[in-house]
């Protein structure tokens, strides 16, 4: 699986390249416009900065986005309409509206779009969670959706597992 990062901030740098190349993807370029860090974060996997995005996207089977809110949903959806697989940073998009746009053409192309979900099977976030619905009087478990945490109901996290679970299921769909 040859992954590009869009974005080489604290998340591409510290989490998304560390994940995947763990998982055994291929780090194969860095798109980060006008970004100094580009150049450390590709070298540090033997990959390629490139100054267009078009051009990373015709050389990889997915991208992890990881880019200030506003750039998700249209750099994801380019990504998409070329039948690249998609792991995107949150918020999805800027408005259901956006997102739901995303999910709509990543069906109908019949590619993967995922975002990170990491507390998800975090056993605090979990125990954190049936705690407060003891408190409130519920005790259910947490939901398979959404896991709320002290703060209003919030997409939280699938961590590293969850990366490595996806990697493979990417894989048997590229056979």
């Amino acid at each position: 699986m040859r992954i590009g990062l869009v974005g080489a901030g604290w998340w591409a740098r510290e989490v998304h390249a560390p994940a995947f190349h763990g998982a055994g993807a291929q780090i194969q370029g860095v798109y980060a416009q006008g970004s100094p860090r580009a150049r450390a974060l590709a070298e540090a996997y033997g990959a390629k900065v490139y100054e267009d995005y078009g051009e990373l996207l015709e050389n990889v089977d997915a991208v992890a986005i990881a880019t200030p809110d506003a750039a998700h949903v249209p750099l994801a959806l380019e990504a998409v309409r070329r039948g690249r697989h998609v792991f995107l940073e949150k918020p999805v998009g800027l408005s259901l509206e956006e997102a739901r746009s995303l999910l709509q053409e990543a069906e109908a192309r019949g590619v993967v779009a995922m975002t990170a979900l990491t507390a998800r099977a975090d056993w605090g976030a979990e125990t954190a969670f049936q705690v407060r619905e003891r408190l409130r009087g519920g005790g259910g478990p947490p939901s398979s959706t959404y896991l709320a945490v002290g703060c209003r109901r919030a997409l939280c996290d699938v961590g590293d597992q969850g990366i490595t679970r996806r990697l493979e299921r990417l894989r048997q769909r590229l056979r």
